[in-house]
């Protein structure tokens, strides 16, 4: 993929103090000098040329977490997050792209459903409704909250003890 290639999908939350904070539910703890998860071989997710990139993370950090918890492969369904964070991000439903904060809200109301029920096709871009069983299936494969990390302090902290954590990262062409 060559810069002229990408496709931005992820948009700034806007400011809600109703976001709970991480240093506000966990307590600070002595970070080791050296940490590493036990990853599977699952392969990185490929979101093609749709801003799908926050659904394409919260599905690769659930499938990790399953991975890592249950020694379990998985392989959860970018779409079906993306078209649920379609409908509670406030933007536009052309605009390409979501908000973590919108992701993080699925991922707790709805959960995530496997891969087969709600496939991702990046020839079909339409926002279909989920079937109901893709709605039936996600409530097994849920988040049971959130918390927005603000210091590299709580990302580490995080990532040791909650496992994979969904980050944005804006980039440039300079990149």
């Amino acid at each position: 993929m060559i810069v002229e290639d990408f496709v931005a999908g992820l948009h700034k939350d806007k400011a809600d103090p109703r976001d709970w904070v991480y240093s506000a539910v966990k307590a600070p703890i002595p970070l080791p000098k050296k940490f590493c998860w036990n990853l599977s071989s699952l392969p990185v997710k490929d979101q093609g040329n749709w801003g799908t990139c926050a659904a394409q993370a919260g599905s690769q950090a659930k499938e990790l977490y399953t991975w890592h918890t249950r020694q379990k492969e998985m392989r959860y369904s970018a779409r079906f997050l993306y078209t649920l964070c379609k409908e509670i991000d406030g933007l536009p439903r052309a605009t390409e792209g979501t908000t973590l904060r919108a992701l993080a809200k699925v991922m707790t109301d709805y959960g995530v459903c496997e891969e087969r029920l709600m496939p991702y096709n990046i020839v079909n871009k339409d926002l279909y409704n989920p079937p109901q069983a893709a709605y039936e299936d996600a409530k097994l494969h849920y988040i049971k909250g959130y918390a927005r990390c603000q210091t590299e302090q709580e990302f580490k902290q995080a990532l040791i003890e909650q496992g994979p954590i969904v980050f944005g990262l804006q980039l440039t062409h300079e990149f």
